[in-house]
């Protein structure tokens, strides 16, 4: 689902919030002329899949939209801080994988993150390497700090 965040009648992240509780299943990607990172990450912390910014090229939202059918999130290239020049790939991690990134930045255990999206604690673990892997990291502070970083999670206040 598409959504933009300047709706007649709605607010787009109204709009996200009520498309997430009735259709849980379905990815949600926020289209928007304004890609400012406080947007961004409070989308993703709405439940948005992806966030295209509408300066975006028609060939980089087909694979926008297509990373995200493929179950991945799509965070736009010029938004990772640690991006080389010329921009880098968005950070691949599938909806349940961000679904634990968000647990692991509250501080939960793999045993909490797996009893909290209904998955064996190895799953959890699985999950947990993998944001490890995607991330560069060694631990769940660098994965954290990382994560920050690129929006994924935002910073504690």
């Amino acid at each position: 689902m598409l959504i933009d965040l300047r709706l007649p009648g709605m607010d787009g992240f109204s709009a996200l919030a009520l498309y997430a509780q009735r259709f849980p299943t379905v990815s949600r990607v926020v289209v928007s002329g304004d890609d400012a990172p406080q947007l961004m990450r409070r989308a993703f912390d709405a439940g948005a899949s992806g966030f295209i910014p509408k300066s975006m090229s028609v060939a980089e939202v087909a694979a926008a939209i297509e990373r995200v059918l493929a179950g991945e999130m799509f965070v736009p290239p010029a938004q990772h801080a640690s991006a080389p020049a010329g921009g880098a790939p968005a950070l691949a991690l599938t909806l349940r994988q961000l679904e634990a990134l968000r647990l692991l930045g509250a501080g939960h255990t793999n045993k909490e993150i797996a009893r909290a999206l209904d998955i064996t604690e190895r799953t959890a673990k699985a999950h947990v390497a993998a944001i490890f892997d995607a991330l560069g990291a060694e631990n769940r502070t660098q994965a954290v700090l990382a994560a920050q970083r690129l929006g994924y999670l935002q910073p504690e206040s």
